[in-house]
């Protein structure tokens, strides 16, 4: 969501190179006549702005608080996003991980996990054994 939001005030980089292309940098293959106008610009980036309002709008309708849980997951699960030096690996997703078992605690418990230490002690020897392993030098 945060990125979503962001990306309604800044460009993401992509965009932000095509905006930025003068007439003529970017033409048509086919017969070198430009193709986008700043006027197109103008346009497109009316609807990215709009389309960017609608999508978070619902959301968070669909959502609501559960946006910050499914962030979580998503920085978890999302292993290619992961740091891969120690030091920015150390404290990574221990919010994440806390959030979730806290969300989950009675269930947690109930099948005799302790909740605290000893979960971002196992997240944490998780995630440096997944990073150790598919890192490349």
């Amino acid at each position: 969501m945060k990125r979503l939001t962001k990306l309604e005030t800044r460009n993401g980089p992509k965009l932000e190179q095509l905006l930025s292309a003068r007439i003529g940098e970017v033409e048509n293959p086919d017969d070198g006549d430009p193709v986008i106008t700043d006027e197109d610009k103008s346009l497109f980036r009316n609807n990215c702005t709009q389309f960017l309002r609608l999508l978070l709008d619902a959301l968070q309708r669909r959502f609501g608080d559960a946006v910050d849980v499914l962030t979580a997951i998503s920085r978890i699960l999302s292993v290619e996003s992961w740091p891969l030096t120690d030091s920015d690996l150390d404290d990574y997703g221990d919010n994440d991980v806390e959030l979730l078992g806290n969300l989950h605690k009675v269930p947690l418990e109930a099948a005799g996990i302790c909740i605290g230490a000893r979960l971002i002690g196992e997240w944490t020897s998780l995630k440096t054994r997944v990073v150790k392993r598919y890192k490349t030098n």
